[in-house]
């Protein structure tokens, strides 16, 4: 008896299949791109001005490389078991929740925007933790292949130790820039006025977690390092890969130079503003593809040390000497893990790893 043929719809999902599995880098990008260039472009089209709503857009948009890598994670392993229902909507639900607790706790020291809003500000709202719901929840009781998206590798978590120098490697730099600039006879002012250690680091701890879930970290790194990295570092070296990488994360930023979401010195700065986050954003792609591979693929890694570099540039000013010493680390880093060569392939069910036939 012949198979009963396949419906049209269902074909074409087969054939939608097949080419995210010969194309995921692509399939990632366009899609990632999508998503989060609709919800910092329109808007902004549409003269939106009203400050939460328009805030949050940007930061929902934020999210699209975490949500493309779980849709197309998905797609790639279509075979791979979902955890029992009601589970997952638990999850999501609790996590959900979590995220707008967390929000509000931590919105008066980490923002300058108010609890009011009108009724698109909290619809914005709503769906932002519904966004950092999802991810929390998928990194954490969702199928392995969307844990790996945010966490570590099975049997690869790294010693504590890695996580504390993630969190604080970009404030070293920037405090010892600061330190050698004044040894110049330079002075840059932090931002700390009027605070006493108490109130410092209660505004430092809520910007960190406020950061963390919605401020780039967790929306992104799922997206650049859990799912992208990895993927080309199945095939070209490291070094290529950051530079692909921190390319295409750099020109996914730009939106959001362009409809006022970043403090900007107007149309005549606009050029080296837009050059500034390429050089800044190469160059975290190092450090962050160097740490990913030294600790084995943690994205969690990864996302403490980008919660730390945008946590610590709402305190710490950059200086000319903070950027040359990036450079340099970045430099460094490249020489010492030989990032040239050709990195060994991802173990079966790694990272990045796709399900066999």
């Amino acid at each position: 008896m012949n198979p009963p043929a396949a419906s049209p719809a269902s074909a074409l999902a087969a054939r939608f299949a097949r080419w995210i599995g010969r194309w995921p880098v692509l399939a990632f990008v366009l899609l990632t791109f999508a998503f989060s260039w609709l919800l910092w472009l329109v808007p902004f089209a549409l003269g939106v001005t009203e400050p939460v709503t328009f805030r949050h857009l940007n930061t929902l948009g934020a999210f699209g490389p975490a949500l493309a890598a779980l849709i197309l994670t998905r797609v790639l392993h279509l075979a791979e078991a979902l955890p029992p229902r009601p589970r997952p909507l638990e999850a999501f639900a609790l996590a959900t929740a979590a995220a707008g607790a967390l929000y509000f706790i931590c919105l008066p020291y980490a923002s300058s925007l108010p609890v009011e809003a009108g009724l698109s500000g909290w619809l914005v709202r709503i769906l932002l933790f519904c966004a950092a719901g999802l991810v929390l929840a998928a990194g954490l009781s969702g199928p392995p292949s969307w844990k790996r998206l945010f966490l570590s590798p099975p049997g690869e978590r790294p010693r504590p130790a890695w996580y504390l120098a993630a969190a604080l490697a970009y404030p070293l730099i920037l405090l010892a820039g600061l330190g050698l600039d004044a040894l110049s006879g330079q002075s840059y002012r932090l931002n700390l006025t009027g605070q006493d250690v108490p109130a410092f680091l209660l505004r430092a701890g809520a910007s960190f977690i406020y950061i963390l879930l919605f401020g780039g970290p967790l929306n992104e790194e799922g997206g650049w390092r859990g799912f992208m990295l990895p993927m080309l570092q199945r095939r070209i070296n490291p070094l290529l890969s950051t530079l692909i990488l921190g390319g295409v994360w750099g020109i996914w930023h730009f939106p959001m130079h362009l409809n006022g979401f970043y403090p900007s010195g107007g149309a005549a700065e606009l050029p080296a503003e837009l050059a500034t986050r390429m050089l800044t954003t190469m160059l975290a792609a190092v450090l962050l593809t160097w740490f990913y591979n030294k600790t084995r693929g943690s994205v969690l890694v990864c996302i403490l040390l980008h919660a730390g570099f945008n946590t610590a540039s709402a305190f710490i000013p950059t200086s000319p000497l903070s950027t040359g010493l990036l450079v340099c680390l970045a430099a460094a880093l490249i020489i010492e893990s030989r990032m040239w060569k050709l990195a060994a392939p991802p173990s079966q069910g790694g990272p990045g790893s796709l399900p066999t036939a």
